[in-house]
């Protein structure tokens, strides 16, 4: 079964300061439990995000494929059976999806299926049992390696860490192992030709570890991470945790440290990010003036020389169900080890939406990341909440599909200050040569908030999608416009077709400006 359906019909829930929010499907609440499947995936190369839940009527899996455009959604429904549980998405140049089948109502099979004629297809083969056998998994995660072969990674029921390496056919497995005992899961991603699988002891949670492989059959040996971790609160837990690698293969490890002395509902919490083994994590989550804030369940994604954590914050700091998130997602734009403020992608929403999850590759095209989320049926309720005390046992849901763009630091500030500014590009797509035209107000806002009218010199740079710095202007002034690119890089060689994107600042950063350039084949 299948069906295409175009956006508008679908019903755009939402279009705002560059958020987007859009309702794809019903589903199981507990597709989204707990974060260590991966629903959503993004494909660069095909320009093809991937969604796969389990449908609320509980008779298989609902795979849910759409353009990074977002012009329409497809869908191929009732794969696998009642039986499969808490799917991942594994998209690449043909899609795949992952997942455990209980055996006797009990947690058993790892499995997997892939799209033999490539996207939008609908010609799913059978699903292959890639365990084989009852091996205990509750959740199964795949992700494609360099030479194409298919690394699946299971998580078992009594704490071990398995992995099965299959062809790209899934005919035959090529390698299978234990990879850890007694292991908490952190997160699993394949980036920069080398595979990291990262976990924790299961009596320490700053205690992490990790494993690398680039072929799916020889490991290193276990190596430890270590986090470096100062605690904010006398008794501080980690909920929940994931990682994603650079295109460098860098680990940028997510988590969330929670009071654990809160005892009501949403707790009190903190978003750090570590970069690096031995080097303290970075806190990426604001309190916005207050002395802490409730957040958690963070998410992670990168792409180019960009990083992006989603991450929920209570919006009414209300307890139990009456308590409602907002998302925000903070960007960097050197691979985590700086970040900007966080932005709210969610304020104008009218639903009590929870458990997000981001795809992990960031749409470097559109510079955006996209994400799940859902909202339930049967009551307004936070959906955190509501499956976390047992409050309804089906929990169907609506899924949406968010997509949120970069936006600097000060330009988070320029939507709270206002002003005129402006950053425009004609033509756009160009040619030989386009002209950059800006205006910026000449009111500024200081450190302490108190408005000047002090002019500022302008700096202007060219940056290619990958992140790389082709062409700067420098010394402007904040009136001075228009500008002539003639499409060179700062050695006065042509630069290729492509996407780039202008960043303009003030020599004292308090105006920050980003415009897209297209320059055509």
């Amino acid at each position: 079964m299948k069906k295409i359906v175009a956006i508008i019909l679908m019903g755009i829930v939402s279009s705002y300061a560059q958020h987007i929010h859009i309702l794809v499907d019903s589903i199981c609440t507990y597709s989204l439990w707990r974060q260590m499947q991966e629903v959503i995936g993004y494909d660069e190369e095909v320009d093809g995000i991937q969604i796969v839940t389990r449908n609320f009527e509980h008779t298989g899996l609902n795979v849910n494929q759409l353009p990074g455009d977002l012009s329409y959604v497809y869908g191929d429904y009732n794969l696998a059976d009642g039986a499969a549980r808490y799917p991942t998405s594994i998209p690449s140049v043909k899609p795949y999806i992952s997942y455990p089948v209980l055996i006797s109502s009990q947690w058993g099979a790892m499995t997997a299926q892939w799209e033999s004629e490539g996207w939008f297809s609908s010609l799913w083969e059978q699903p292959v049992d890639i365990g084989p056998g009852d091996v205990d998994v509750r959740k199964v995660i795949g992700k494609q390696l360099p030479n194409g072969a298919i690394l699946f990674i299971g998580v078992t029921a009594s704490d071990s860490i398995l992995y099965r390496t299959w062809d790209s056919t899934l005919t035959n497995q090529i390698s299978g192992g234990l990879i850890a005992d007694s292991a908490y899961y952190w997160g699993f991603d394949i980036n920069g030709g080398v595979a990291y699988v990262f976990y924790s002891s299961i009596v320490n949670d700053t205690l992490v570890y990790y494993r690398t492989t680039t072929d799916g059959i020889n490991w290193s040996s276990q190596q430890i991470w270590h986090l470096s971790f100062t605690p904010p609160y006398p008794n501080t837990k980690i909920y929940f945790r994931q990682m994603a690698l650079t295109d460098n293969g860098e680990p940028r490890l997510v988590f969330d440290a929670i009071d654990g002395d809160d005892n009501e509902y949403p707790w009190y919490g903190r978003i750090y990010v570590s970069v690096n083994s031995g080097v303290p994590p970075i806190q990426v989550s604001s309190s916005f003036g207050a002395p802490d804030t409730e957040c958690f369940y963070p998410t992670i994604a990168t792409g180019g020389n960009y990083c992006a954590v989603l991450y929920c914050m209570s919006k009414n700091n209300s307890p139990d169900s009456l308590n409602r998130w907002d998302f925000y997602s903070v960007w960097s734009m050197d691979n985590g080890l700086t970040w900007g403020q966080p932005i709210n992608c969610t304020q104008s929403l009218g639903i009590s939406a929870g458990l997000p999850q981001i795809a992990k590759r960031i749409d470097t095209t559109r510079v955006r990341i996209y994400y799940v989320y859902c909202a339930l049926m049967l009551t307004n309720a936070d959906p955190f909440w509501a499956i976390w005390i047992g409050l309804l046992n089906d929990c169907p849901a609506r899924l949406y599909l968010g997509a949120s763009s970069f936006m600097g630091i000060e330009e988070t500030r320029r939507q709270r200050d206002g002003g005129t500014k402006r950053l425009e590009v004609y033509p756009n797509p160009f040619t030989n040569h386009c002209m950059i035209h800006y205006a910026l107000s000449t009111m500024h806002y200081a450190e302490n908030g108190v408005a000047s009218s002090q002019k500022s010199v302008v700096n202007m740079k060219i940056y290619n999608s990958a992140g790389q710095l082709v062409k700067q202007f420098n010394h402007l002034t904040n009136y001075q416009s228009p500008i002539l690119w003639v499409g060179d890089d700062d050695s006065g060689h042509k630069v290729s077709s492509g996407v780039y994107f202008i960043h303009l600042k003030t020599s004292d950063g308090k105006i920050f400006l980003r415009e897209k350039v297209i320059k055509p084949k």
